[in-house]
């Protein structure tokens, strides 16, 4: 395998693992969108308490609903730093690729030179049609 081969091959691999980077970025995005819904439960419940509805035998069950609330808030606030990362490796994913389409275009060039210099050397051209026509 040549090295342009393995060089093609790891920048596959680069865009592949991180697509599915991406597809767990997603999940995350969907469990912080419950965790925010029960955090407005929780928050809810919180409020109760400070109208006095519930009365004082509830108070030690909303006690350990605010600790879930704040739990859930760190939680959520550690997905967002999450988050923050995953995007920053969509916009390297994006380079990645980007790298892939011009590294395709310097072969194309390359390819191009070459085609070129064979058709600008007209006695290139000429011993290769002489060759042609002495085979047949």
């Amino acid at each position: 395998m040549s090295i342009s081969e393995q060089e093609d091959n790891r920048i596959k691999g680069a865009v592949v693992l991180l697509s599915k980077i991406l597809d767990v970025k997603d999940k995350f995005n969907n469990f912080t969108d419950k965790l925010e819904s029960i955090g407005t439960i929780l928050k809810a419940i919180k409020t109760l308490k400070y109208f006095d509805l519930i009365g004082s035998q509830f108070s030690y069950i909303l006690d350990g609903f605010e600790k879930w609330s704040d739990a859930l808030e760190e939680i959520n606030n550690f997905l967002g730093k999450i988050n923050d990362a995953l995007e920053v490796l969509e916009v390297f994913r994006d380079f990645v690729e980007q790298h892939e389409k011009l590294y395709e275009l310097e072969y194309l060039i390359r390819d191009l030179q070459v085609a070129e210099w064979i058709f600008a050397d007209h006695d290139l051209t000429y011993r290769l049609n002489s060759a042609v026509q002495a085979d047949n």
